[in-house]
């Protein structure tokens, strides 16, 4: 656990201020994404929709439009934030860059190594980090749209078999 802490502590020490705005971004897009998909998965492990929906004095077809609706809007917010993570690693990419030729042009030329070595591996640390957020979530979110196809399919030929 220590190790793991370690490395943490290392990529963001690393990776500079857009680290903490890239964390914040993981966490709102996974913990999105899971919530999304666990409300999909409630969906098609229903017994019955069909007999709960007779309860709710709700039509088949306004339920499988208000699913769609909500599925939609919570992809949709995934997606945006699927596209922030690589520029927000960019955004870091451009700090590391500037770093690094701020100390081109102000060290000494027994620091200039030390000091251009930072600014480069915080460049490539954000953009890999950015890069690692956005892709499996892409994958995901792809997943989760699949699913709730299925589910939306499923719910309308259980509402026609009820009809």
């Amino acid at each position: 656990m220590n190790e793991l802490y370690d490395s943490i502590e290392y990529l963001f020490r690393s990776g500079g201020y857009s680290m903490a705005g890239l964390a914040v971004l993981s966490i709102a897009l996974y913990s999105s994404l899971w919530r999304t998909r666990a409300f999909v998965f409630s969906i098609q492990n229903l017994d019955s929709p069909i007999r709960r929906l007779e309860k709710t004095q709700r039509s088949p077809s306004e339920v499988r439009q208000l699913f769609r609706a909500y599925i939609r809007k919570r992809l949709r917010f995934s997606k945006v934030l699927i596209v922030s993570a690589p520029l927000l690693g960019l955004l870091g990419t451009v700090m590391g860059m500037l770093d690094t030729f701020d100390a081109l042009s102000h060290e000494r030329a027994a620091d200039t190594t030390t000091s251009v070595a930072g600014g480069i591996s915080m460049a490539l640390i954000t953009t890999q980090a950015g890069l690692m957020i956005s892709l499996p979530a892409l994958f995901l979110t792809e997943w989760i749209r699949q699913s709730s196809k299925r589910c939306e399919k499923q719910l309308y030929l259980r509402s026609e078999e009820n009809a």
